[in-house]
């Protein structure tokens, strides 16, 4: 099934003298889901503050597995949206 996550960082939680560590910690972790086709995309928000990612997961409690093990993801705010291939893209009708 796939889902659209969307996260929103909340900057001002995150300790300074850790952010460069965390941010390097979730990008290694990130990455070990992209090569297990997980993650199949992810994108920025357009001014910065959050991403959106395209997940392949088995179930709801999948998705929460691969997001809250994220060393982030204290400092992160998700919102889940399941979704289907619309008909315009040989989606069901």
């Amino acid at each position: 099934m796939l889902y659209v996550v969307a996260t929103k960082i909340l900057r001002a939680l995150i300790p300074e003298d850790q952010a460069a560590e965390l941010v390097h910690k979730e990008m290694v972790h990130a990455r070990q889901f992209i090569e297990q086709k997980k993650i199949l995309a992810a994108y920025r928000r357009v001014g910065g503050g959050g991403s959106f990612f395209i997940v392949d997961a088995e179930s709801n409690e999948e998705v929460h597995q691969i997001f809250s093990g994220l060393p982030l993801a204290r400092y992160l705010e998700f919102d889940v949206t399941p979704v289907l291939l619309h008909p315009l893209f040989g989606g069901p009708a």
